[in-house]
């Protein structure tokens, strides 16, 4: 669970983040961050590093957002609509990735 104050726009704003056993944090690897001390139990690390292949920050965003729309928009769509969205998201995506 992540919590934070009030301030910056989301994405901006310093957050506390506490989850269950197994759980894990992942974000960009441009964020500052710290970790506090443990009090209690132990501390599993495991550190990995995933690189989008779609470079813009501003494409990736129109990408996810069209999926999202398509993910919480889609069973009150069409098929027909639900599909044309997912074209629309993996032209997008086709577009705009680097090739292997």
């Amino acid at each position: 669970l992540c919590r934070g104050g009030p301030g910056p726009a989301p994405g901006e704003q310093d957050l506390r983040c506490r989850g269950a056993a197994g759980s894990a944090v992942v974000y960009p690897s441009d964020s500052l961050h710290e970790v506090e001390e443990v009090t209690g139990g132990e501390r599993l690390v495991a550190i990995t590093f995933i690189q989008s292949r779609v470079r813009d920050p501003f494409h990736r965003d129109v990408i996810y957002e069209v999926g999202e729309v398509a993910a919480l928009e889609g069973n009150g769509m069409t098929l027909e609509n639900l599909t044309r969205l997912q074209r629309i998201q993996q032209n997008l995506l086709r577009a705009w990735a680097d090739k292997p």
